[in-house]
């Protein structure tokens, strides 16, 4: 059984090792239950495991890193969201299933990033600097720019705010004219991705 007092700082054994390792193949990423049996707490399991499979990586997300984070929230989000499609408030991710999702990072950390792009300050546009404002069209899911209801899309924005926003973006776009909304997230995407650590 666990007890807190006798495993806050005890260094694992090999043992104990091979019992995370054995029990993750058989109940997955139930940190909860296999913490109880070895006698850890859910984070230290979680984060052993982690170590042990060498997934996390470390420091700034890398574009590629930024995308399946992206990507994965987005999946999730549209397996759990019970409300609508303009759902941006997003306490209730399974941020376990997207870092196995993106590969290379943690829980804490895509949690962490996630939050911090969401969350990220104005810098252009009171409210709509240019991680935060591709984020939210990243998850709208919208194919075209008139289907996006840009007074929702941003808790505390205004309408008139994120489509100043997002002309200004799509205008930095080369030949932005000829290309679709889809188009012009991915150059967005690829080209004006700036979040520090």
């Amino acid at each position: 059984a666990y007890r807190p007092e006798e495993c806050k700082h005890k260094k694992w054994s090999s043992e104990e090792v091979d019992t995370l390792c054995r029990l993750h193949s058989q109940m997955g990423g139930k940190w909860k239950k296999i913490g109880d049996i070895i006698g850890r707490t859910q984070h230290q399991v979680q984060k052993k495991w982690e170590q042990q499979i060498g997934m996390v990586n470390k420091g700034k997300f890398s574009k590629e890193e930024h995308k399946r984070l992206m990507k994965a929230v987005k999946k999730n989000l549209q397996l759990e969201r019970k409300i609508d499609n303009r759902v941006m408030i997003c306490d209730d991710i399974a941020w376990t299933a997207v870092a196995v999702m993106v590969g290379t990072r943690s829980a804490t950390q895509c949690a962490s990033h996630w939050f911090h792009c969401r969350d990220a300050r104005p810098t252009v546009v009171r409210g709509a600097d240019v991680p935060t404002l591709i984020t939210a069209l990243n998850l709208y899911g919208a194919t075209d720019e008139s289907e996006v209801e840009w007074g929702c899309l941003i808790p505390d924005i205004s309408e008139w705010e994120l489509k100043t926003q997002w002309k200004r973006l799509k205008y930095t776009v080369p030949r932005w004219w000829e290309k679709s909304f889809e188009e012009l997230l991915t150059h967005l995407n690829e080209n004006y991705y700036e979040i520090e650590d």
